[in-house]
């Protein structure tokens, strides 16, 4: 019971809890009395949360692991949901070493996963239009593998965290280029404990970014001024990358003028000099500057730049910081790439959509701060160190507490985030060892019944903004980012989904709907995780 109870908690309604558990055929044959049970256990599981400022001033724990629930639940935090055996391990090991142990673990690449698939298949690695469609599904195949399966779970959640906020799409012209996408997954696995300046330049300069945002084949402007360098990249780098719209304080709360007015980080003078910056850049396999030249290689390598239509003239960019005349365009890109991580708003910009993205929506002032302090210096003098920021993340004291039993916050309560359909459903599969019946994880309709589909989203702007909130929370200045997919489809079609796995897609069920939804889940592991349940049923 403990652990299907920490599996599913995390963001589910009471009535998602009721829908998904009273699915399960050991629950039903348990009877009616056993649903109320769980409703009346789920209800009061519900209540809690935190008080925003209870633990504003506790510095950081040397944090005690004193249960299987608090392992589940920061397992739930820190991989695509936790298995019995993991949660063991975690219990036995203590959460410093599961932690140095996740850092350093190998990188389990999704383009590896994603040529295999395509080997098993008789595709080849191509690019362009050709066997598109297998070749996108092989792409999703290969994502829901890593999470599923990869044992480098810690990296591979901080990658998908990353690509909520780097955000790049197939819901665009990269639907063309899958194996460009899944490189892209790779270069956000590659830079998940690494420093944020290098992954910024990552960014930068991945073809998949490159082709997204339109800074490949970004050239400089006409001498007579009818061709401006386009603008798409170098705003959305400081939007949505780096230092968002307002200056902010270190614990994300924005910095007022004189007359209480919210400060404003950039202006169209900032963009224009940055779209500058970005220009001269195209693909890798091109020997001069030209529309892009696709190949397998130019999908998967960082572009290169042409100084010819680089815009060499002088920049001033945020802060007064000068580029001077003549330089290269991979100087001017160091130099404004530094502008940006240097700039006080990273801290607190990235660390509190880390910690929204990881943890709780609405995270307390000092837990901000705390963080954003860690991005500034990891105690050795080192800006931007990611490994740092996730271990403040998971281990602050914030995060700790709602983790210990019997835990009891004070009102308001806040602490929490709805969890997001995806997260649901690997949750599920990694539970219940979910296994595909021709070797792979398929699942072609997230996009549709979840609302949600890794490297899917509608726009550069995510599935969710992070400041999202609804009109009830809103009176009280709470987020709720995952709300913004939350709509009477996705509602329905999530709990049918994860419904349809449990009923038609247990080993040796009557699966009406194999041919589409081919994952199969063993519940023996279930029925004796539910052995405890009479025990919560006098609560």
């Amino acid at each position: 019971m403990e652990f299907i109870r920490i599996l599913l908690q995390d963001g589910f309604s009471v009535m998602s809890y009721l829908n998904l558990l009273c699915a399960f055929p050991f629950v039903q044959r348990a009877g009616k009395k056993l649903c109320i049970g769980f409703s009346v256990f789920f209800v009061w599981w519900g209540t809690v949360g935190s008080s925003p400022n209870a633990l504003a001033n506790t510095p950081e724990p040397s944090p005690p692991l004193k249960s299987s629930q608090q392992a589940a639940l920061f397992l739930g935090r820190a991989t695509f949901g936790p298995k019995p055996e993991e949660v063991l391990a975690l219990k036995t090991k203590g959460y410093n070493t599961w932690l140095n142990e996740q850092f350093a673990s190998p990188l389990c690449s999704h383009l590896v996963i994603y040529d295999r698939l395509l080997a098993e298949q008789g595709i080849g690695v191509v690019n362009g239009s050709y066997q598109l469609n297998a070749r996108q599904k092989n792409r999703s195949d290969a994502w829901w593998e890593a999470a599923i399966n990869c044992k480098d779970q810690l990296r591979q959640r901080v990658a998908y965290a990353l690509s909520q906020i780097f955000v790049v799409s197939e819901d665009s012209t990269l639907a063309l280029r899958p194996r460009g996408l899944v490189a892209y997954e790779d270069l956000l696995l590659n830079h998940a404990f690494g420093n944020f300046r290098d992954l910024l330049e990552a960014v930068a300069t991945s073809p998949a970014m490159g082709e997204y945002l339109s800074h490949m084949d970004n050239r400089k402007g006409s001498a007579d001024g009818t061709r401006s360098p386009d603008e798409n990249f170098a705003r959305e780098i400081m939007q949505l990358f780096t230092i968002g719209l307002v200056e902010l304080n270190q614990d994300g709360t924005p910095r007022r003028d004189a007359n209480g007015r919210e400060i404003e980080t950039y202006t169209q003078e900032d963009i224009a000099s940055f779209a500058r910056v970005f220009t001269g850049w195209t693909c890798a396999d091109n020997s001069s500057f030209q529309w892009c030249v696709r190949s397998t290689n130019s999908e998967i390598s960082p572009m290169k730049a042409f100084a010819q239509e680089h815009d060499q003239d002088q920049k001033v960019l945020l802060n007064g910081t000068v580029l001077p005349a003549g330089q290269s365009p991979q100087q001017d890109l160091d130099g404004a790439l530094n502008n940006l991580f240097n700039h006080a708003n990273v801290g607190p910009f990235i660390g509190k959509q880390l910690i929204q993205r990881l943890v709780t929506s609405n995270p307390s002032r000092a837990y901000v701060a705390r963080v954003a302090a860690v991005f500034n210096n990891n105690g050795a003098g080192q800006r931007g160190d990611l490994k740092a920021v996730v271990k403040a993340i998971l281990l602050d004291n914030e995060a700790i507490a709602h983790t210990m039993p019997g835990y009891a916050c004070t009102e308001p309560c806040t602490f929490g985030k709805l969890k997001e359909p995806v997260l649901k459903l690997t949750a599920l599969w990694r539970a219940f060892g979910a296994r595909g019946i021709s070797g792979r994880l398929r699942y072609d309709d997230a996009q549709t019944e979840l609302g949600q589909q890794a490297l899917k989203s509608p726009s550069v702007f995510n599935f969710y903004r992070p400041n999202h909130t609804e009109a009830a929370l809103a009176q009280n200045g709470l987020a709720c980012p995952e709300c913004q997919i939350v709509n009477d489809d996705t509602v329905v079609t999530t709990q049918n989904r994860l419904r349809s796995y449990i009923y038609e897609m247990s080993a040796g069920a009557n699966r009406r709907d194999q041919s589409r939804h081919t994952v199969l889940m063993d519940f023996d592991n279930g029925r004796t995780l539910a052995k405890p349940l009479p025990h919560w049923l006098s609560l």
